[in-house]
């Protein structure tokens, strides 16, 4: 198995559309090789507008997946890269930065001024619950552009 724990995954999040689709929403770093190998992530939906976030808990790779209709944060098993489970996010509005800490995963909502804690069932995502939102601003819209 590929230790994604020591490589530096980068996602590219925001993307627009020129006509052409996306094939490639995140890319693998490897400092030892010298090496950046893009992953290809297929042709994405038209709503979907890139990856805003990706981390590994449990040996599982989680990506957040940016969309203007339903935005998700999808489960890969990194051994075979095959999908696990997709998770609808509910209540975070245009996510950005998914993060580990102490064993849990926690989710920068921009669209709505929160972190939100998620909460994991057998490795999937299950549920999302609001832990954190920047005072006195709105739960509707961007305020503060909350980030990682």
């Amino acid at each position: 198995m590929e230790n994604l724990q020591e490589r530096l995954l980068v996602s590219f999040p925001n993307q627009k559309r020129s006509g052409v689709q996306r094939i490639f929403c995140f890319a693998n770093v490897d400092e030892n090789k010298k090496l950046i190998r893009w992953i290809r992530c297929g042709a994405t939906k038209r709503a979907d507008l890139g990856v805003s976030g990706c981390v590994v808990l449990d040996d599982i790779l989680h990506i957040v997946i940016q969309s203007k209709k339903k935005p998700k944060i999808v489960s890969i098993d990194p051994n075979n890269w095959r999908i696990l489970g997709t998770y609808f996010l509910k209540r975070a509005k245009d996510p950005h930065c998914l993060v580990t800490h102490q064993g849990k995963l926690f989710l920068a909502s921009t669209g709505n001024n929160s972190v939100y804690s998620l909460s994991i069932d057998n490795n999937l995502i299950v549920g999302e619950e609001e832990v954190w939102h920047f005072p006195d601003t709105s739960f509707d819209q961007d305020d503060v552009h909350l980030n990682g």
